[in-house]
């Protein structure tokens, strides 16, 4: 917990350091700002694009990727199979009474579902 306290912590003041020195022209998207903090390239023309060059940044985006590659196996890759296997007509609705956080069990578990708005 204290480990992702600090790389959140870095997040937020390569961000900071970003916004103060971008110039007004250059402004800096939700997109990728919700991209860098996400461990994820932002768009190749954003001011953003030259922290991602910084070695405390590189290891947040790392984090993330392993973070994501052990859910995907853990859990993400079962629940797709478990959908393939068991939802073979899925429907365009679906009533999931948990939503918000565990919103990826429904989507994940449609096969070939139209997308999400």
């Amino acid at each position: 917990m204290f480990r992702l306290m600090k790389i959140a912590a870095i997040a937020a003041s390569l961000i900071l350091a970003a916004v103060v020195t971008s110039r007004a022209a250059d402004t800096v998207t939700a997109d990728d700002t919700a991209r860098f903090l996400a461990g994820m390239q932002p768009s190749a023309d954003s001011p953003l694009m030259p922290l991602t060059r910084d070695v405390a940044w590189q290891r947040h985006a790392r984090f993330f990727d392993n973070a994501f590659a052990q859910l995907e196996q853990r859990q993400l890759s079962r629940i797709r199979a478990w959908g393939d296997a068991n939802l073979a007509a899925p429907k365009s609705t679906m009533f999931y009474m948990f939503s918000g956080p565990d919103s990826s069990t429904p989507t994940r578990s449609i096969p070939r579902r139209p997308p999400m708005c």
